[in-house]
């Protein structure tokens, strides 16, 4: 089975397998949007903070909150994290250790630069690093995206962490950050079996699909699963699956609503959690 029939099987499969978090909706994070203050045009931040950016503390060099300079993903305001220079922010939150996590932000580009914006996030030890292509982004364009992945608390403490890669202003741009707890008890990827736990769950959905390909919903011929399904995305490198249409019965069963939505796997199962922070109807 090709790898993009294997992304055919993952849209097909039944959501109501999903686990819902009881607490699912309560963001850790304070100021996530950035807007507990006025931040006008723009105003540059150095360490260690200012009233400009509450429940915030800069980490190096400086940062601008911005205000009316760009459009925001949330909200009016948003952080450039390269002011004067590359710099960074951070925000320690209370967790429970042992249990799983799961950040989201939206990220884009300062438009003063067409330079490809680069951003480490750090929290609980580990580090990942994104990158913003500002081609045919602007002001009021500004194209963000939203990025999300999943951390075991190992402290009763943890520090989430934004920092610009590129040593220089007009950097990367970050908004509406969400730390939420995932409540149920399943196993999510750490820095050591991310890769072969992910790897595992493909074998094994590939293996249950070739083997009965009816108990995926799947109609295997010459040209493979049906063209309706393949324009679901999934990464391997995340273990997200981005599904952009969902029809979801209305009540009593009338009428049909469609929901863009996106899942993550688990570590070494062919099973996916749905990221409750992203549901957004169509």
């Amino acid at each position: 089975m090709k790898k993009w029939q294997f992304i055919c099987f993952v849209y097909l499969l039944n959501l109501s397998s999903a686990t819902w978090a009881t607490e699912k909706n309560t963001n850790l994070i304070v100021n996530g949007s950035f807007e507990a203050a006025d931040c006008g045009s723009y105003i540059t931040v150095s360490p260690p903070g200012s009233s400009s950016l509450p429940s915030w503390t800069v980490t190096e060099g400086t940062v601008d909150c911005v205000g009316s300079y760009f459009v925001a993903a949330d909200g009016q305001n948003s952080v450039d994290l390269g002011g004067l220079e590359k710099g960074g922010i951070s925000q320690t939150l209370a967790t429970t250790i042992g249990n799983h996590y799961q950040v989201t932000f939206d990220m884009a580009g300062n438009p003063c630069s067409t330079d490809a914006k680069l951003m480490n996030v750090s929290v609980a030890g580990e580090s990942r690093n994104f990158q913003f292509d500002m081609t045919g982004h602007s002001h009021q364009n500004m194209g963000w995206v939203t990025e999300s992945f999943a951390f075991t608390a190992k402290e009763s403490q943890t520090t989430l962490t934004f920092t610009q890669v590129n040593d220089k202003n007009c950097g990367m741009a970050i908004d509406n950050v969400r730390v939420v707890s995932l409540t149920d008890t399943s196993t999510f990827p750490s820095t050591d079996d991310y890769d072969k736990g992910v790897q595992d769950g493909i074998s094994q959905g590939i293996a249950q699909c070739e083997a009965n390909p009816t108990s995926c919903g799947i109609t295997i011929d010459s040209t493979g699963c049906s063209t309706e399904a393949t324009h679901a995305v999934y990464d391997p490198k995340t273990g997200q699956v981005y599904i952009p249409f969902i029809d979801v019965p209305g009540a009593l069963g009338i009428g049909i609503q469609v929901y863009e939505v996106y899942l993550l796997q688990r570590a070494n199962a062919f099973t996916f959690d749905l990221d409750l922070t992203r549901i957004k109807p169509r």
